[in-house]
């Protein structure tokens, strides 16, 4: 069974203050691609709550969506939209998973080190 992506952080949010850095947030910043040849760049918003997502999609396509990636209090999960949610099957920065909330299927999402990223 996948561990949630932040639970060795318990305090952490809770101590996370309204428009402060959160610290989850910390951990998915940089570049990412899935299995499917998508990349995905994570940047922090000027909020400092949230991360915007810059996908570039295989074909060349790109797309990007402010406030993408949030912390939900409530669930204590980082949403990906509303429709996943960040868990790994351990502490790990090279890897991440999104598990469905819906019928659709899941993501995974590798580390890209610069030399991989687009620019």
């Amino acid at each position: 069974e996948k561990a949630p992506f932040f639970s060795n952080r318990q305090s952490s949010v809770a101590l996370a203050r309204p428009g402060s850095m959160a610290p989850w947030l910390d951990d998915i910043i940089g570049d990412w691609q899935d299995d499917k040849g998508n990349q995905y760049q994570v940047r922090k918003d000027a909020d400092g709550t949230s991360c915007s997502v810059r996908t570039t999609r295989k074909n060349g396509h790109v797309v990007l969506t402010r406030a993408m990636l949030k912390f939900d209090v409530k669930s204590d999960l980082l949403m990906w939209g509303r429709s996943y949610y960040l868990q790994t099957e351990a502490y790990d920065h090279s890897k991440v998973y999104w598990k469905p909330l819906k019928n659709v299927p899941p993501y995974t999402w590798y580390r890209l080190y610069s030399e991989e990223a687009i620019v």
